[in-house]
């Protein structure tokens, strides 16, 4: 084999190889929540028996989101989803953001807290870590009353991708 030949076949093996590794660096997967910290808080309050999944798909063209806790998807929400233990409450979406060959998704939503007294206003961001093996995000919430900031928090979140 001549080295023109030797060149072409490396490169062609290099790119083969290189497709898996190019496919795992998007958002399109199943994600598993593996922690979650408030503010800077060090205490992980991720749920061991019901953790939180998250999943990018496609449908036609565009990647679409859906979320859901334990092992059971028949029982998903669409992403974004602002869930409660008595399940999720109604949101108006602001934005969304997010692309079929993307490496990053962000929402912002609107909702009533479960008590009905004031609203909240909720930023999630999502990125991917260099590789596609995780994807690392923020949750801000922030109560709103008549459209005044009343306070907040941040959540701190890693996802880890399921096989």
């Amino acid at each position: 084999m001549n080295r023109l030949a030797q060149r072409s076949a490396a490169t062609l093996l290099a790119i083969l190889l290189g497709i898996p590794a190019l496919q795992a660096a998007t958002l399109e997967g199943r994600w598993k929540l593996v922690e979650e910290r408030a503010g800077s808080g060090r205490a992980n309050r991720v749920s061991p028996e019901a953790p939180l999944r998250l999943e990018f798909f496609l449908a036609g063209a565009a990647l679409e989101g859906r979320v859901w806790t334990a092992e059971n998807p028949s029982r998903a929400f669409p992403w974004p989803s602002f869930g409660t233990d008595r399940g999720p409450l109604p949101i108006q979406i602001e934005s969304r953001s997010i692309a079929p060959a993307g490496d990053a998704a962000r929402a912002v939503y609107r909702t009533r807290n479960a008590e009905g007294d004031s609203e909240l206003r909720v930023e999630e961001e999502y990125h991917l870590v260099p590789g596609g093996g995780a994807l690392i995000g923020t949750v801000r919430v922030t109560t709103l009353e008549r459209g005044v900031a009343r306070g907040s928090y941040q959540l701190q979140r890693r996802f880890e991708r399921e096989p």
